[in-house]
């Protein structure tokens, strides 16, 4: 029986060190964050944070290694889901692992309204410029249907 708790031990220390952790992952799509990434990484490297970028060429990979658990992250900056559905299984993981979320998305969705955040902003009292707000375009198109 020694020899299988030795073995046991081995295969699990094995499986540990085979999983890549990273410090931080950022989750990203719009070309125009390409510098970001790079300045993100950057900053990270010279604090001694390990940084993973996930991009669409990359996230059928991570999301395949995060099932495997070949992958592993403490924090997560999600700047893609929004645009792209692709990155809600990321973003689940992110949330079902208790990962430290610097934008959270139940706070992210209610802060990218730029309607409302203008009337958040006016009704706290601070300084905004006068604004029209229109309602978004499907809404339009579907009253005018």
């Amino acid at each position: 029986m020694a020899q299988n708790s030795a073995a046991s031990s081995t295969e699990t220390a094995a499986i540990i060190t085979l999983m890549q952790r990273y410090d931080l992952c950022l989750a990203w799509n719009w070309e125009y964050d390409a510098d970001f990434s790079r300045l993100l990484e950057g900053a990270s490297q010279r604090y001694g944070i390990s940084f993973y970028s996930v991009r669409p060429e990359n996230l059928g990979q991570v999301l395949a290694d995060l099932e495997r658990a070949d992958l592993s992250f403490a924090a997560f900056f999600d700047r893609a889901s929004e645009s792209d559905r692709n990155f809600q299984p990321l973003v689940d993981w992110a949330s079902n692992h208790r990962l430290f979320c610097i934008n959270p998305q139940k706070q992210t969705i209610w802060a990218v309204d730029k309607a409302t955040m203008h009337l958040e902003f006016v009704s706290h009292g601070l300084d905004t410029p006068h604004t029209i707000l229109l309602p978004p375009l499907w809404i339009v198109q579907a009253s005018c249907a």
